[in-house]
This record gives C-alpha cells, sequence and structure tokens, in this order.
C-alpha cells in the first residue's frame, strides 16, 4: 500500500478488504464441500477454519482468518501483518484440503473518533 496515503484512507482501504473477504463468504460456503470431482469433502471449510483459527491465531503476525475464494475456490483466508516464506511454512499451503492465503493487510489500529 502506497506510503503516501493517509491513516484514515489506509484503515478505508484495508476495512474494503476484509469487507470483501466477508462478502466472498457466502459464495464460498456453497462451495465449500464439494471437491473439483463433484464429491463432498469430509469437512465445510467453515469447520475447518473454526477448528483451525486458534492455532492459527496463537502466531503473533495473525490478525484474523475467514473464507474466501481463490481462483474462484472457496479457502482459508489468513490476515498477517506481513507475508514471509518463514509464516508460510509454518503456517502451510493447505488445512485439510483446503488453500490457504496468507493476505497481507499490515498492522490494524482501530481509528481514532473524529
Amino acid at each position: 500500500m502506497p506510503s503516501s496515503l493517509d491513516r484514515k484512507s489506509r484503515a478505508r482501504i484495508i476495512a474494503a478488504g476484509l469487507l470483501l473477504a466477508l462478502v466472498a463468504a457466502p459464495a464460498a460456503a456453497l462451495l465449500s464441500r464439494v471437491q473439483e470431482d463433484g464429491a463432498m469433502t469430509e469437512k465445510s471449510i467453515e469447520a475447518v477454519v473454526d477448528a483451525h483459527s486458534p492455532a492459527l491465531m496463537a502466531h503473533p503476525e495473525v490478525l484474523g482468518t475467514g473464507v474466501g475464494l481463490c481462483e474462484g475456490r472457496p479457502c482459508i483466508k489468513v490476515f498477517v501483518t506481513a507475508r514471509s516464506a518463514e509464516l508460510q511454512r509454518r503456517i502451510g499451503a493447505e488445512i485439510e484440503g483446503y488453500r490457504v492465503d496468507l493476505v497481507e493487510t499490515g498492522p490494524i489500529r482501530a481509528l481514532e473518533p473524529e
């Protein structure tokens, strides 16, 4: 994100990205239990995220988790302060058959009231 943006603009961009992930979640939920071959998976993506969120959130760089779409397929979104190969290695590329997408948001702070 360009450093020339003011704090309020940066916060709005981050909030828009998080909102986009939440909007994509209902569509992902419909597809979440269907594999490419049409077979049903053992767990819905929502159940997998719920089960693994505490362990993911234990990483100090992780700010949140959610469900989204990656290349039109349901995936686990992990919102992080900074992406790194080491963090990706620790978290993994997939969890219980669902792709993991690290989304770099930078630090998230509450805005001061206007």
